[in-house]
């Protein structure tokens, strides 16, 4: 029998890991409790080990694995799962490491306009995100390596407001247009930013422009062209202290300044930002851009 032993323990262990998983805490809320219709809906997720031992998972909270799942309901209506451009992509999956007692992995997700919900598992499109005034409810899964098990956060709520003129020219574009709406998203072809610069002039104040204006300027930075990125950029900066937006916005133009080799600019950029990232998932990248150029 000694043979089995070896054998025995190993299945006891695999068990275990998995069972551990189960004692993780899932937390997830959006940026702000209501938006305008056709504005993008940033949500932060946040994993936590609330036990006293490590715990086996994974330091990856992005969509692009398959392995967080998110449902929305409109009032009084069944949750669909939405996937964002891109979601579920990565076929390799994420390292997995041992969590200690406290540790804790956020990520902020963001929910795009004109994107098609799915009833279960690869169902045919059913209907568009968030497209009309109302309340939603969102609920939030993330599952381990193997998908042998999944947690979830408490369920919240985000009211969507009527439209605005200017709003509705924006989400009327994005939701006609599939290489808009992908844009917003993923970025695209020099073409498709043509017809996205001049959205944005017709936009106005939309309450997606931002968002729109954001998206523009991480083409620019990504084609070498500063000098178009960076009005953009600060165009985007006009939200929220400390919205991922902003955030975003800032550390591109951050990087826009080291492309000009003005390391001054880019220093003084990330020092006044320090209120915008204290707290934030982009704190480390943050504090690392500010150790690299601040010496």
């Amino acid at each position: 029998m000694k043979p089995l032993v070896p054998l025995f323990v190993s299945l006891c262990c695999a068990s275990a890991i998995a069972q551990e998983f189960s004692g993780l805490a899932l937390e997830a809320r959006a940026e702000k409790a209501t938006y305008a219709m056709g504005e993008p809906v940033t949500l932060t997720v946040r994993a936590s080990n609330p036990t006293s031992a490590a715990v086996r998972a994974h330091a990856d909270l992005s969509p692009s694995y398959g392995l967080l799942e998110i449902q929305i309901a409109a009032s009084g209506g069944d949750f669909r799962r939405y996937s964002g451009w891109g979601w579920g992509a990565l076929a390799a999956r994420p390292s997995p490491v041992k969590m200690a007692p406290g540790d804790a992995i956020a990520s902020e997700v963001v929910i795009f306009p004109a994107h098609p919900m799915r009833g279960g598992g690869d169902s045919p499109p059913v209907a568009t995100v968030l497209d009309r005034p109302g309340k939603y409810r969102f609920r939030v899964f993330w599952a381990n390596l193997g998908f042998e098990e999944r947690i979830q956060a408490a369920d919240f709520e985000v009211e969507i407001q009527a439209p605005s003129a200017e709003d509705s020219v924006l989400g009327k574009a994005v939701s006609l247009d599939p290489e808009l709406a992908a844009f917003l998203a993923l970025g695209g072809s020099d073409a498709t930013a043509v017809k996205a610069e001049k959205l944005l002039q017709d936009a106005g104040n939309a309450a997606g422009a931002g968002h729109l204006a954001l998206s523009l300027g991480r083409h620019y930075i990504e084609a070498g062209d500063t000098k178009k990125a960076e009005p953009l950029l600060t165009r985007a900066l006009n939200g929220p202290a400390g919205s991922a937006r902003k955030r975003k916005a800032l550390l591109l133009l951050v990087q826009a300044a080291m492309m000009q080799k003005d390391e001054v600019r880019a220093l003084s950029l990330l020092r006044e930002a320090e209120p915008d990232f204290a707290g934030s998932v982009d704190e480390a990248v943050y504090r690392a851009m500010l150790r690299e150029i601040g010496g």
